[in-house]
């Protein structure tokens, strides 16, 4: 029999606000392929507003205004992931490509 029970949504690891610019990382465990476990993170980046009739929503398209405080709200997002608030060095190995 199938498990039925709801699981709670993940909770991030990082979550920073930048005015109506939220940032947000989860992880997750993942696999090299010589079969090596290690943490892998996502990244989510939204905007939230206010509709004409009052209801706060969120979207994660981005208007001009929006890009300074989401890349402030990433580059402090990659900051606390790699542990360091001193620097953003990334060695070439780190990168995906």
């Amino acid at each position: 029999m199938a498990n039925t029970t709801p699981t709670s949504p993940a909770k991030p690891v990082v979550s920073i606000r930048y005015g109506n610019i939220s940032v947000a990382a989860f992880a997750n465990e993942a696999k090299s392929k010589d079969g090596k476990t290690f943490e892998a993170y996502s990244v989510s980046v939204r905007r939230s507003y206010r509709k004409s009739d009052g209801e706060w929503v969120n979207t994660h398209s981005l208007q001009r205004s929006d890009l300074l405080p989401a890349a402030e709200a990433l580059t402090e997002c990659f900051q606390r992931l790699s542990g360091s608030k001193d620097r953003l060095e990334v060695d070439a190995q780190d990168l995906p490509c």
